[in-house]
């Protein structure tokens, strides 16, 4: 599980939204999907978890201040939740003085703590932010975004055979994905949701 995403397409805050649900769920399923059912799941569906955190520009831009207060919150405990999770919306309208104060929290994660920006333009992010965050792109109708129940197994067959997989197969199966970036980020992200349940 990395520390920091980068999320863009017209499917990025359903995906936020699922894998912050995924990180808190109280009774997850087998293949890593939240339950949907559970108090954590419906406050992260709300907006009311305590520890998932959404963040809008101010105005214009996220201000430093606002910056700040994220990076002290970081490095408290959690409240209910396994995890720590703030997600910024239009990270691309960061100031940049708050985009510094944000890069000492990628540069010194605080474990247990996941930072996910949303962005329609991740290009207007400092390099310095893009370099520390790993990116997906989910790409056609807000629908299609979401996580089938064949990629989630498709992801977990793939982890069960890695260990005995030859290294041919292994790129094989990289150029499934050359000329299909949605697939490859959908599959990306079954992949991450199968290791956190390891």
């Amino acid at each position: 599980l990395s520390h920091a995403y980068i999320f863009t397409g017209v499917g990025r805050i359903e995906q936020a939204e699922a894998l912050a649900a995924a990180l808190e769920c109280r009774s997850p399923q087998k293949n890593g999907m939240a339950c949907g059912d559970c108090p954590a799941c419906h406050n992260v569906a709300q907006r009311v978890h305590p520890d998932v955190r959404w963040l809008e520009p101010q105005g214009a831009q996220h201000k430093v201040e606002a910056m700040r207060a994220l990076v002290g919150d970081a490095g408290l405990s959690r409240m209910t939740g396994a995890f720590k999770v703030y997600i910024l919306i239009q990270a691309e309208c960061i100031s940049l003085e708050g985009a510094n104060t944000l890069l000492k929290l990628l540069e010194e994660p605080v474990p247990g703590t996941v930072l996910i920006l949303l962005c329609e333009q991740p290009d207007q992010l400092l390099p310095t932010i893009r370099s520390r965050c790993q990116q997906f792109s989910f790409g056609g109708k807000s629908e299609d975004a979401v996580l089938l129940p064949e990629q989630i197994e498709g992801a977990k067959l793939f982890l069960a055979d890695l260990p005995r997989m030859p290294w041919y197969q292994v790129l094989l199966r990289a150029r499934d994905f050359e000329k299909d970036r949605s697939g490859q980020s959908s599959f990306l992200l079954a992949l991450l949701m199968q290791l956190h349940m390891q």
